[in-house]
């Protein structure tokens, strides 16, 4: 094989290399985070329409819903205190 046909085929591969770099990146980004917004200060965990910090807490950490705290994905979790 001549050096340009082997060129030829080198630079017919690089779309084909491009398009699988690319979607090897997208499908390794991480899951949408679970965010907690805590709306009550008391301590308990109950089904009753607000989320305690115990339960927020208790959810994230066991990936189980916990109250009225829904289960946690499994990436990252961000609790937010309401004033």
């Amino acid at each position: 094989m001549t050096d340009t046909k082997q060129a030829l085929r080198s630079t017919a591969r690089l779309p084909l290399l491009t398009a699988m770099a690319l979607t090897a990146g997208l499908t390794a980004m991480p899951a949408a985070a679970t965010n907690y917004t805590v709306t009550t200060a008391d301590d308990n965990i109950a089904v009753d329409g607000a989320i305690s910090l115990r339960e927020a807490v208790t959810a994230a950490s066991t990936n189980a819903t916990v109250g009225d705290a829904r289960r946690a994905k499994p990436a990252s979790t961000r609790l937010r205190l309401a004033r």
